[in-house]
């Protein structure tokens, strides 16, 4: 069970060919039934960069409200 607060190792494969981004003492800043967001403290430029281009490449619009998915990298 993912808990607020928590400190998580994430692996990501992205859909860039390249090898998967490891996101070490990534923060649980919220939580909710089956879902729960994280912030990247350790966040390299490059990381950052890989992160942005794949979102951007499959973002896509809410049929519900016709705005953007919500997302923020900070």
């Amino acid at each position: 069970m993912i808990s607020l607060g928590s400190r998580l190792t994430l692996l990501i494969y992205l859909e860039d060919e390249q090898s998967p981004v490891r996101l070490n003492d990534t923060l649980v800043s919220w939580v909710a039934k089956d879902s729960f967001s994280v912030r990247f403290p350790k966040l390299s430029a490059e990381e950052r960069k890989r992160l942005q281009e794949v979102i951007f490449k499959n973002i896509s619009s809410s049929a519900v409200d016709h705005r953007r998915t919500g997302f923020r990298i900070v």
